[in-house]
């Protein structure tokens, strides 16, 4: 079950926690799944040019250097997407 229940500021669905990435290939990878198959997610990607936990101020090189990403969806496309993540990343309990 999803730990975090979050807002999306821009929506009145509820967001829950579906992952926590610290590979940027499985970042890439479950991002692309997740738009194919057509649901709804945020990913709030952190970390710098040193890895993870050293955010830079502005975010300059964050997109390009980063290995922590926390993957956000809907709670009601939760168990459709936490069967997606196990088919691409595992049955990781990182989330």
């Amino acid at each position: 079950m999803p730990e975090k229940p979050t807002e999306d500021k821009n929506s009145n669905e509820e967001m829950v926690l579906l992952y926590r990435s610290y590979s940027r290939l499985n970042t890439d990878f479950l991002k692309e799944t997740l738009k194919s198959a057509g649901i709804p997610y945020v990913c709030h990607i952190k970390g710098g040019l040193l890895g993870r936990g050293n955010e830079l101020i502005g975010g300059f090189f964050n997109s390009a250097s980063t290995t922590d990403a926390l993957f956000f969806v809907p709670r009601d496309h939760y168990e459709e997407a936490e069967q997606i993540k196990i088919q691409v990343v595992g049955n990781d309990k990182e989330a």
